[in-house]
C-alpha cells in the first residue's frame, strides 16, 4: 500500500512517501508557521511524481498549534480528492526509531512538555511539568531523551526531528497506534473556547436564581412575567437565563 506522510508540527517540515517497506521518497525543509507554501510546494511535487496515495498519515503533534493545523487541514483535503484512508499518529513517536525514548518540549507559560515513547507508542498521556520536575524526572534515566526546541538548559536532550519517513514505519509496524478521523491536534491545554464555555456554564450555574422555577412561557426565563425587573434583569446579560 502506499501512504504518504507529512509533519509539521516543528521548525522542520518533513514529507514521504512509501511503499510498504519501501521508502521511496523522503523530504525535509525548514518549516517557518508563518508562511506554509514550501510545505505545499513539496507536497504538489511528490504528488506529481509519485501518484495519489492509497493512505495519509499525518503528524498530530505535540508542537506547534498552527503547523499541526494545517497539516490536518491538507491531510483532509486530499483525502476528500483522492479517496485515500486517512490517518493521524503523534509526531513524537517518529522522532526516533529505537524501541524507548523520551521527549521533551517547550509548552509556553514556563512549563514543558514530557513523554515517553515504548515500542512505538505512547506508555502515557503527555504531561505538562515545570523545569525542576523536569530535570527531577531526566536526572536518572539511561533512555535516550530528545527535543525539537532550543533547551539548553536540558544538557541530556538532543535536538530531533519528527520524521515522515519514520511515521510512515510507525503506521506499518504499530497499525493499531493510529487514530482514524476526525483528526485534532494533541493539545496540551484545554481549547480557549472551551475554557470559555466551561467557565460561562459555572457562572450561570452559580447566579441561577434558587427556589421554585416561575417561567414567563417566553423560554428559559426564571423570573415572572409581571415581575417590573425581568426586562432589565434579561438585558443585563448572563447573570439570568434569557427570554
Amino acid at each position: 500500500m502506499k501512504a504518504l506522510a507529512f509533519d509539521l508540527s516543528t521548525r522542520q517540515g518533513s514529507v514521504a512517501v512509501a511503499d510498504d517497506d519501501r521508502l521511496i521518497v523522503s523530504r525535509q525543509w525548514s518549516n517557518d508557521q508563518r508562511n506554509s507554501a514550501p510545505f505545499f510546494h513539496a507536497l504538489d511535487q511528490v504528488i506529481r511524481e509519485y501518484s495519489s496515495p492509497e493512505m495519509i498519515i499525518v503528524g498530530t503533534g505535540p508542537g506547534s498549534y498552527t503547523g499541526t493545523r494545517i497539516a490536518i487541514s491538507a491531510a483532509i483535503g486530499l483525502q476528500a480528492t483522492t479517496g485515500a484512508t486517512l490517518c493521524g499518529l503523534p509526531s513524537i513517536n517518529a522522532i526516533s526509531a529505537e524501541p524507548d525514548y523520551a521527549v521533551l518540549g517547550d509548552a509556553k507559560r514556563s512549563s514543558f512538555f514530557f513523554a515517553r515513547v515504548r515500542d512505538g507508542m505512547l506508555v502515557n498521556q503527555v504531561e505538562l511539568m515545570s523545569e525542576p520536575d523536569i530535570v527531577g524526572r531526566i536526572s536518572q534515566m539511561t533512555i535516550p531523551i530528545y527535543t525539537s526546541d532550543d533547551l539548553p538548559q536540558f544538557k541530556q536532550a538532543k535536538l530531533r526531528f519528527p520524521s515522515a519517513a519514520l511515521l510512515c514505519q510507525r503506521a506499518r509496524e504499530f497499525p493499531q497506534n493510529l487514530v482514524r478521523a476526525p483528526l485534532s491536534p494533541i493539545y496540551l491545554r484545554e481549547h480557549r473556547s472551551r475554557c470559555l464555555a466551561a467557565q460561562y456554564r459555572a457562572h450561570q450555574k452559580a447566579t441561577r436564581p434558587k427556589g421554585r422555577d416561575t417561567r414567563c412561557g417566553k423560554g428559559r426565563c426564571l423570573r415572572p412575567r409581571n415581575d417590573p425587573g425581568r426586562e432589565s434583569a434579561v438585558e443585563r446579560g448572563p447573570t439570568f437565563w434569557r427570554c
